[in-house]
């Protein structure tokens, strides 16, 4: 329920369900079967961040720990799934809010700004973006 709640964007309604729930914790960790499977849950920051839900992203982000944002789920964090997807808003709120250009979930060693480079929307303003703000240029993969 949750998930269609915040796939329609209303904050308001999406603040009484998110009232519900048992602890702060569920308010940005798993809320819905929308990944990879119909079994699969998905964080709440990556549904927005995939969807480009910008308001659910403004409304999440406040209520999201640090260590949400740079969370292992699909492989990608949250700021990789904005930044591939060519979204520089929701990019800029994800690093403004602490999510790490350097963080890697995957075996590889790959960080954001690998991802960017191999994406269908590579833009110059992401790539500057991402490297104003930390990201190596010179960083290396694993293999």
């Amino acid at each position: 329920m949750v998930c269609c709640v915040a796939e329609s964007e209303n904050i308001e309604v999406m603040r009484e369900v998110l009232a519900l729930q048992p602890d702060e914790g569920a308010v940005a960790r798993v809320i819905g079967a929308r990944g990879p499977t119909a079994h699969t849950p998905t964080p709440l920051l990556h549904m927005a961040c995939s969807n480009r839900l910008r308001r659910t992203l403004e409304f999440v982000l406040p209520l999201a720990s640090t260590a949400l944002l740079d969370q292992e789920w699909s492989s990608e964090t949250p700021l990789m799934v904005a930044a591939t997807s060519g979204d520089l808003c929701m990019t800029k709120q994800l690093l403004d809010r602490g999510a790490s250009v350097t963080w890697s979930t995957l075996p590889s060693g790959e960080a954001v700004l690998h991802k960017v480079a191999k994406s269908d929307h590579p833009t110059l303003e992401m790539v500057e973006l991402l490297v104003e703000r930390g990201a190596d240029p010179l960083a290396r993969t694993v293999g």
